[in-house]
């Protein structure tokens, strides 16, 4: 179960790596789904005091919350690209207190809440430009990455990725910690490179950003 776990977390941590901006645009309910399915089974995890996807009350939850969230991302996909920038924004923020030796979960999660609110916040300031974009995907890929390695090493198991590749990392090491920063800075050194600049906040907010746009009519 772990080496399967591990294969898919390398495969999507590297797509999101070096492809995560093209892959945002086009697959934003996908990520939208897997934020809040982490979220909710993670939740109720944490008030059981059970192992992530360890009982069916906290994958229906999931599941719950993954469709919301999803919806969210098809009918205001605006909101969902704040959505999940903030689920980046509470694994990193989680995961603070675990890489300096401290596991108090509750103060943990309130820590995790008010990074992912600033990360949202940051989102709707900046207008969510593309290079906030770039730089989400560049962390999560390479989080994924990494954990999927730690999990063929035998260092974590899959049901320790309850609150995200991201905590993980940063929980285990300084040194896994500092292998995260370097392999996000060159996912995000490929992706500006190879995308083209696009306003993920259009004038008309509610349509997605590649939508095409009618002709205009012809004159006369």
């Amino acid at each position: 179960m772990d080496y399967l776990a591990g294969l898919v977390a390398i495969a999507l941590g590297l797509s999101l790596l070096f492809f995560g901006f093209n892959l945002w645009l086009s697959l934003l309910p996908v990520i939208g789904f897997f934020v809040g399915f982490v979220s909710g089974t993670a939740l109720v995890s944490w008030l059981l005091g059970d192992g992530f996807l360890a009982n069916v009350l906290g994958i229906g939850a999931g599941v719950v919350v993954a469709v919301a969230f999803a919806v969210l991302a098809i009918v205001w996909w605006w909101a969902g690209v704040i959505v999940a920038i903030g689920g980046l924004g509470f694994s990193i923020g989680f995961g603070v207190l675990p890489w300096i030796g401290l596991n108090v979960t509750f103060l943990s999660v309130l820590i995790g809440l008010a990074v992912g609110a600033a990360f949202a916040l940051l989102a709707i300031v900046l207008r969510l430009p593309r290079a906030l974009v770039i730089v989400s995907t560049s962390l999560w890929g390479a989080a994924g990455v990494l954990a999927g390695i730690m999990l063929f090493l035998g260092i974590i198991d899959a049901a320790d990725l309850g609150f995200g590749a991201v905590n993980e990392v940063l929980s285990e090491s300084l040194l896994w910690s500092i292998a995260w920063i370097i392999l996000a800075f060159v996912g995000m050194a490929e992706q500006t490179v190879t995308t083209e600049a696009v306003s993920l906040v259009p004038d008309d907010a509610g349509a997605p950003p590649m939508a095409p746009r009618p002709p205009a009519a012809p004159a006369g």
